[in-house]
């Protein structure tokens, strides 16, 4: 952990905007430190290109959600949509509930290859300007969600507050 603020620092010394991403894979307990030292902190495992790695990545990141918000988010990896483990639907589930976590929404994906359904995914509009809202808050769940049990196997909805008022919901079954 103590590599971190003086990397944070150094940055910092360079008069420059940097975005600053840390990552260690979720160890260290980052959740109750990142906030203080980078923009965004890895809060899980690596991920795999398969929907029970998307499941227990998202349902991780959650326990720390009070964390995250403006100038600072929960990172619970890059996106798997396009790398051909998941159907469309679990593509659209992952890609919306990692903007509703507002996590980076990094593509882990080869762009020069991948199909024209997930790459409509990665350019939605209207999610990405969720996931982009100056509210920044990470979405909570308000029905169907129990963090010892696996939440994602019967209907769960997940809501988060726009900047504007607005209330967004998503409902994953």
């Amino acid at each position: 952990m103590e590599r971190y603020p003086v990397m944070r620092d150094a940055l910092n010394s360079t008069g420059r905007e940097i975005f600053y991403s840390i990552c260690n894979w979720g160890e260290e307990d980052t959740v109750n430190w990142g906030p203080e030292v980078g923009n965004s902190w890895r809060t899980t495992q690596d991920i795999f290109d398969g929907w029970s790695s998307v499941e227990f990545n998202f349902k991780w990141n959650m326990k720390g959600r009070e964390r995250a918000g403006p100038g600072g988010w929960n990172d619970p990896d890059m996106l798997e949509v396009g790398n051909g483990g998941m159907t469309l639907e679990e593509e659209r589930t992952h890609f919306a509930l990692w903007s509703m976590s507002k996590a980076p929404l990094i593509i882990g994906c080869d762009l020069t290859t991948v199909s024209q359904d997930s790459l409509d995914i990665l350019m939605n509009d209207e999610i990405i300007a969720i996931n982009q809202d100056p509210n920044s808050e990470q979405a909570r769940c308000v029905l169907g969600c129990s963090w010892f049990d696996s939440f994602m196997r019967w209907p769960s909805v997940w809501t988060t507050s726009l900047s504007n008022g607005d209330l967004v919901a998503a409902v994953v079954n």
